[in-house]
């Protein structure tokens, strides 16, 4: 298997600097810090950390509150206890039943447009589940989702309510997607302009094997939420696993030995999609071997959750 390295970066600039998020209560612990079981814990990517309900307060009524842009909220991702290890998970309560509302400030007072219970299945990892459609906001004001504890599934040891993560996902848009660098090596006849230029029978492609290929695309004043790689023919190596860097933040994906366009998050900061910033790269950490030496990518796309045309 060839090991080869290329890296993408994104300038990322959502629309409105939307940073808030809230809780009823959390615990608090002054040797890991004050803040250590806070909202910021569930909206960090690592199912290591949590969120923890001040185990003086009641599970049921508990809430956690996001802000978001102008957009349309579409789903609910969450891990629904402390995923650290099985034995946590199963040590506090978690997440069984909760109150999805969805405020839009662009009317009125923050009127609710939205009310809708869900249910989850008490397991580990990450559970999406789909919301009714809802389009919050106006070109100056974006709306905020709450979701409220119902019911918990009860912990072996402790009472309170650990939850690892909380995403909500909004309705996309294509985001066109411009090529600022091209990579160091490029094969005679299939130039890096090839990577943006929408056709898919065209790809760009390395000389030889070759390590740190590097080339950056940009969506001026998007919110990007998901990039798309297309592999080249498989007379070429192409891309295997994958990491997705932004903000500090690294997922890790195994894409499919196909020539089909394939989608990855990008890592949300702020508890929605579309909500990081600033450069994402994309690493090819290893290839499916092909024929002839170099790797090669047809087409890179962005999709984004929200827009405000900076």
């Amino acid at each position: 298997m060839r090991r080869i390295t290329f890296l993408a970066v994104l300038t990322l600039l959502p629309a409105v600097a939307f940073g808030g998020f809230r809780v009823s209560s959390f615990k608090k612990e002054t040797r890991l810090g004050s803040n250590h079981w806070n909202a910021a814990s569930a909206l960090d990517g690592d199912p290591a950390t949590c969120w923890m309900v001040n185990p003086e307060n009641d599970n049921q009524g508990s809430w956690f509150e996001v802000d978001i842009p102008k957009s349309t909220v579409d789903k609910l991702e969450m891990i629904i206890g402390w995923d650290a290890s099985e034995d946590q998970f199963l040590d506090y309560a978690r997440a069984k039943t909760v109150k999805v509302e969805v405020f839009d400030e662009g009317r009125g007072d923050g009127e609710r447009v939205l009310e809708h219970s869900v249910t989850f299945e008490d397991r580990r990892g990450r559970q999406v589940v789909d919301l009714p459609d809802i389009a919050v906001g106006n070109e100056i004001f974006g709306g905020k989702v709450r979701l409220t504890i119902q019911e918990v599934y009860l912990g072996k040891d402790y009472p309170n309510l650990a939850v690892s993560e909380v995403l909500f996902h909004l309705g996309e848009m294509e985001a066109p997607a411009r090529l600022l660098h091209p990579p160091e090596s490029v094969a005679e006849g299939h130039g890096a302009e090839n990577l943006v230029d929408e056709n898919e029978s065209t790809f760009w492609a390395s000389e030889g094997v070759g390590s740190g290929q590097t080339f950056e695309v940009r969506a001026e004043g998007f919110g990007v939420s998901n990039v798309g790689v297309r592999a080249g023919p498989k007379s070429y190596a192409r891309p295997r696993t994958i990491e997705v860097i932004a903000n500090d933040m690294t997922r890790t994906y195994v894409m499919e030995d196909s020539t089909e366009m394939q989608w990855f998050q990008v890592p949300p900061i702020i508890g929605y999609t579309g909500s990081g910033w600033g450069d994402v790269q994309v690493k090819v950490v290893d290839t499916y071997p092909g024929t002839q030496e170099g790797v090669a990518v047809s087409e890179v796309k962005l999709r984004a959750t929200n827009y405000g045309g900076l």
